[in-house]
């Protein structure tokens, strides 16, 4: 089905969607949207932009939250410590934001001595890892997991 050429065709039909063959105001040539006459393109770039805007503000919210779950982990094992949202951002600003191996962003956190294996559930036994390095760590010791990827501290 062709789409229409005007919003009041297109409002008519009940379609979603019209294509008038011109440009938008940042120069896309697409479709447009019935509901709010923006071109498809110009809303998708919108949705993209409020999502990262959204992440940015729910970072600290992430954080928090991971460190609920750290602190729960830790009370099942009987680990000592207990952490903050706050005390990951330490992690982060103390790494610069990257990994420690890899010097990947950091996306993930993990602790130097696993809580199963009774590490303290406090800042400095806390690391930021890149993607890589957290698959590869896993559940190993830092100092073994160091050894095997060669980076020594």
């Amino acid at each position: 089905m062709t789409l229409p050429l005007t919003l009041d065709r297109a409002r008519t039909l009940g379609v979603s969607r019209y294509y008038t063959g011109k440009t938008c105001v940042r120069g896309h040539a697409c479709d447009r949207l019935t509901a709010n006459r923006t071109c498809v393109e110009c809303n998708r770039e919108d949705v993209l932009k409020r999502n990262n805007a959204r992440y940015t503000s729910n970072q600290a919210f992430a954080e928090e939250t991971k460190a609920r779950q750290y602190n729960a982990r830790a009370q099942k094992f009987g680990c000592e410590g207990v952490l903050e949202g706050n005390d990951l951002r330490l992690v982060r600003r103390r790494q610069n934001d990257l990994c420690v191996c890899s010097r990947e962003p950091i996306t993930e956190f993990d602790h130097k001595i696993a809580l199963f294996k009774q590490g303290p559930n406090k800042l400095f036994n806390l690391q930021g890892l890149g993607p890589m390095c957290a698959k590869e760590k896993f559940s190993a010791d830092h100092r073994e997991w160091h050894a095997t990827v060669g980076y020594a501290r």
